[in-house]
């Protein structure tokens, strides 16, 4: 080809390098670091240490300098035929679809790039690429520049500096120690490698990583003190980098770090602090198989266990703010009330799952809050007027409001609530109202089992009570019939001693200070029999004892025993035939023994018997007879059996029988 005139670069036609997308590319001459090419000496551009190509929008290169062809770049020659001969990939490794592509991507996105291309015959090189269009809009000038022999390790740090900026950018631990790894054995020659995590509290170095090492010796430095005689400790304690270049000369007592150097096949160990704002994060333990290693590459250990210290406490911080937030949203739904946040204009913003369950309904951020306007009312169910919501009160006030309603929302049942109405604020600025839910219908049923038993009380002790008095008042006046009278009067207050004894036991077990006194018994049925020869005395009925097969050494508290068959007998001859033995059976068995107690009579519906052992519960038998009783003998007998660590249940057969059973533990 002809030489070009000298002094300005040739004409070309009225094309223009398309743009990736197929359209020309925009002018901004106030980018890039070339001169318009029509002012730009040929004489100049050929002394250039670099490769400049003109190029049109068809991809014909219209001219090169002499280090472009060099390079391999003809004139009058397509670049993308040119380059397709060459393998190009990033700094980080990863391969390119073209150079072509490099150079599109420079030119349209206005972004130099540095890859690594192989020649045809094989040889690497470390490319710069910058281009432009020119201010004609029809070419665009190229500029390649070598730097691979002027910058030889420039490639390493590189693609050392974008890892450790990939490892910071990192929040999972394990992938953070991973990459580290990886860089410091296949970059830096690290023959083995250890990270240990500080953990202040313990004032010790925990291994989180181990590579390359045996799992015996790894075992033995699992955990470091901060106060042991080796280099990681040395190096936690100092804050200092600690190196040993020569293993061969540490003593065969060295601690733990030099003695898992030699086992590797190290001769040089090097270990650096992890620091983060005067925080000792870890320690980083490299080994290398020559001392030559660790001090040629020092400096980009000392720069990686930067970034991994960073790196490291970042991972450390997501993590405990991840576990903080597991936390928080297990005790939100965990918590047993209500919990509502509103933002300050009333919407919701949160609810929890115990207020939805409260509602029948989902929430959904951002729904107006009350569901209806009648959702919450006044305790007795009376209307409640929105300027005494809780919330819009506790909003009037900026503090605490609480009060007791009656939340009925549209599709659920009605129940009591106590609310609690507290501001919420986040940096001293008002953000809306948390509202605590608190259901109420549990501590109104003790209330009303609280009013009931006291009417029961007040009515159960006043007919023993009139027996005494009246019978007391008639042998003053008339000694004659004073044995039947007596008599009266001593079942009458024998039935307020139980009554009282029954209240005294109550208040230990709901107070937790029923204590048992637990024997070893051998001979079961000779210890119930007496019980029940003391017994017989209080019932009409006659008691009968029977024993199935061998019975087993029980521990049983003698006194509790007897107030529990006591309860269960006592029970038996009040709502059983009074013409009808009450039999008492023991039978044994591998983890102790069980009793039951059986009388006839008219039985217990099947919808009573889960009820049976409630407190203050008296079935409808009770009731339609006006038999006497608070209700509590069978929750007591219950209690006591439990408290034994054994279990009681009751079968019946309406007309026919009904036989409560309770075990006893077996000794030793």
């Amino acid at each position: 080809m002809a030489r070009q005139r000298t002094g300005s670069l040739p004409p070309v036609g009225q094309t223009t390098l398309e743009s990736p997308r197929g359209r020309p590319s925009p002018v901004d001459a106030g980018k890039g670091v070339h001169p318009d090419p029509s002012a730009l000496s040929t004489d100049l551009a050929e002394h250039l240490p670099e490769a400049v190509l003109l190029v049109d929008r068809t991809g014909q290169i219209l001219w090169a300098n002499t280090v472009a062809r060099q390079m391999g770049a003809p004139i009058g020659g397509r670049l993308a035929e040119e380059a397709r001969r060459w393998a190009v990939r990033d700094l980080d490794g990863r391969s390119l679809a073209s150079f072509t592509a490099v150079v599109h991507e420079t030119i349209f996105a206005g972004v130099p790039q540095t890859v690594v291309v192989t020649t045809p015959a094989g040889e690497e090189r470390l490319l710069h690429v910058q281009g432009r269009p020119l201010p004609d809009g029809q070419r665009c000038l190229i500029s390649v520049r070598d730097i691979t022999h002027s910058v030889s390790s420039h490639p390493r740090r590189v693609m050392l500096a974008r890892a450790a900026l990939a490892m910071v950018q990192t929040l999972d631990l394990d992938a953070v120690l991973i990459r580290l790894a990886g860089l410091a054995r296949d970059l830096l020659g690290a023959r083995a490698l250890l990270v240990f995590l500080a953990d202040d509290a313990t004032r010790q170095l925990r291994c989180r990583l181990a590579v390359e090492i045996p799992p015996e010796v790894w075992a033995g430095v699992a955990v470091v003190p901060y106060d042991a005689p080796c280099l990681s400790a040395r190096a936690a304690r100092t804050r200092q980098a600690q190196f040993v270049g020569d293993l061969s000369t540490v003593a065969p007592d060295a601690a733990a770090s030099e003695r898992l150097a030699a086992a590797v096949g190290g001769q040089a160990a090097l270990a650096l602090p992890l620091v983060v704002s005067e925080r000792l994060v870890g320690v980083l333990l490299v080994i290398a198989a020559s001392p030559v290693v660790l001090s040629e590459n020092r400096q980009d250990l000392e720069f990686l266990a930067s970034f991994c210290a960073i790196a490291v406490a970042n991972a450390q911080a997501y993590a405990a703010e991840a576990r903080a937030r597991a936390m928080a949203e297990a005790v939100w739904r965990a918590v047993p009330v209500g919990l509502l946040v509103l933002d300050s204009e009333g919407r919701v913003q949160q609810a929890n799952p115990v207020l939805e369950a409260f509602l029948g309904q989902p929430l959904r951020a951002g729904a107006p809050w009350p569901p209806a306007p009648d959702a919450l009312r006044q305790a007795d169910g009376a209307p409640l007027a929105p300027a005494e919501w809780p919330w819009i009160r506790c909003q009037a006030v900026a503090d605490v409001v609480t009060g007791e309603y009656l939340l009925v929302p549209p599709g659920s049942p009605a129940r009591p609530v106590r609310v609690i109405a507290a501001p919420l604020t986040v940096g001293g600025h008002p953000q809306g109202t948390v509202l605590a839910w608190v259901d109420l219908t549990a501590e109104r049923e003790l209330e009303r089992l609280r009013d009931e038993w006291m009417a029961v009380i007040t009515h159960e002790m006043r007919n023993p009570l009139q027996v005494i008095v009246g019978f007391a008042a008639s042998l003053q006046r008339d000694l004659e019939g004073a044995q039947t009278r007596l008599g009266y009067i001593a079942r009458a207050a024998q039935q307020l001693r139980r009554m009282v004894g029954d209240l005294q036991s109550l208040a230990r077990i709901e107070t937790g200070q029923l204590a048992l006194e637990p024997v070893v018994v051998d001979d079961l049925a000779g210890v119930v029999r007496t019980i029940l020869d003391r017994l017989a005395i209080t019932v009409s009925q006659p008691l009968r004892l029977q024993a199935e097969g061998p019975l087993p050494a029980v521990r049983v508290d003698l006194q509790r025993l007897e107030q529990i068959l006591s309860n269960l007998v006592t029970n038996a001859a009040k709502y059983g035939a009074p013409d009808q033995p009450i039999t008492v059976t023991l039978t044994g068995r591998a983890d102790g023994a069980v009793v039951a107690v059986t009388n006839w009579g008219p039985g217990i519906p099947p919808e009573e018997l889960p009820h049976l052992f409630q407190r203050f519960w008296r079935g409808g038998q009770a009731w339609q007879s006006g038999r006497q009783g608070l209700g509590l003998g069978l929750y007591i007998a219950r209690r006591l059996v439990e408290a034994h660590g054994g279990t009681i249940w009751a079968e019946s057969t309406p007309g026919q029988t009904t036989t409560f059973h309770f075990t006893l533990p077996a000794a030793g």
